[in-house]
């Protein structure tokens, strides 16, 4: 039987839960910049004391959670992250990743397979196109979902009251271009509803560009997106939109759509 006390917190308890906050913090800083993030620039997004920072990233460094970036200094999302993500949607990345790797050599660009993660849209596997100025993509890595193309696909699979839900009464604007209202967003998601491609034009990252779809599957709501930089993006868009087109039927058919 369970004593009186199970159910309080000691300090230590408090410590070690603050040590997991801080830490998640600090990844999710790192999943809104794929680029990575000097320590300053961390503790500056986190709040935290540059110190702590420093000793909680060596600590997920050594366990594969965040890597460094080398010479030119900085940390961005490690493997492991990625081994999760795709762990928890293992089902999803083993039938995608064919369909994928084709629709990237087709295009000649980085594709990337997400899905949601409560008010967050989460990369769960990409493939990088290796080309000048390609786009790196970290698996694990997240976004505000009203920045990105994939995230948009994935609230436009939702209803209106569902998506003011899941977002609140107020969107945070990543760059200047960026949706900033969520009646704007939601007109945004109509028109998504209606031609079935969703676009993010320098809203997540600035000069990048990416058109995405929605993949309606019974392992649940997923989006396939091209990335680009913007001069690429602006040539192609069209082909861009044919292929994934392609690249969706290819999946729904193989695992089987949600409403089928």
């Amino acid at each position: 039987m369970a004593g009186e006390g199970d159910d309080q917190w000691t300090d230590a308890d408090k410590n070690g839960i603050q040590v997991v906050s801080r830490a998640a913090a600090i990844l999710r800083a790192l999943g809104r910049h794929p680029e990575g993030l000097s320590l300053g620039a961390i503790a500056e997004a986190t709040a935290l004391p540059r110190s702590t920072v420093q000793r909680l990233v060596g600590a997920l460094e050594v366990e594969e959670f965040v890597e460094s970036l080398g010479p030119r200094g900085g940390t961005r999302l490690g493997p492991a992250l990625g081994q999760l993500a795709r762990a928890a949607h293992g089902d999803i990345v083993s039938v995608a990743r064919p369909h994928l790797e084709t629709l990237s050599k087709s295009v000649g660009e980085t594709v990337v397979l997400a899905g949601a993660a409560g008010r967050r849209a989460i990369v769960v596997d990409r493939i990088v196109y290796e080309r000048e100025l390609c786009i790196m993509v970290p698996i694990g890595a997240s976004a505000a979902p009203y920045t990105t193309s994939f995230g948009k696909a994935l609230l436009a699979q939702l209803p209106d009251d569902a998506v003011r839900k899941t977002l609140g009464d107020k969107v945070e604007p990543q760059t200047k271009r960026s949706v900033k209202t969520v009646s704007a967003l939601l007109r945004q998601l109509s028109d998504i509803r209606k031609n079935g491609f969703a676009y993010d034009l320098e809203e997540h990252i600035e000069g990048l560009c990416s058109i995405a779809t929605s993949i309606e599957t019974f392992l649940g709501p997923y989006a396939v997106s091209i990335a680009a930089p913007v001069h690429r993006y602006e040539e192609s868009a069209m082909r861009y939109a044919e292929e994934l087109a392609k690249c969706k039927r290819a999946i729904e058919t193989e695992v089987g759509r949600a409403d089928g």
